[in-house]
């Protein structure tokens, strides 16, 4: 199970507590608390314990959401490599190559 959320862009000053406002992290501005938020949607999800967090690279939200269903749904499959593993790397390719041959 995961979640999607807007990353806060000013820091919690030492002993300020939490904003009760359930609308906290929805907009770029809270309401309440007048927190600031960055424009893009994260998500954050759990495989064995480990927490990944990643970047939707989108503003709207339902992207982040079929992001992160995309993930869970790797995490069922066993598919999930993790968040950099889609990427192949040029000495990846060259021992493919020299083990081949």
């Amino acid at each position: 199970m995961g979640t999607i959320y807007l990353r806060r862009r000013t820091r919690m000053r030492p002993g300020e507590p939490k904003c009760p406002d359930k609308q906290h992290g929805q907009t770029t501005t809270c309401p309440t608390c007048k927190a600031r938020f960055g424009p893009t949607w994260w998500i954050a999800y759990y495989k064995q314990g480990r927490g990944y967090y990643e970047s939707s690279g989108s503003p709207v939200k339902s992207d982040a959401v079929a992001l992160l269903k995309q993930r869970e749904g790797d995490i069922v499959s066993g598919r999930f490599v993790g968040v950099r593993g889609d990427r192949l790397t040029f000495e990846d390719l060259a021992k493919l190559l020299t083990d081949d041959y």
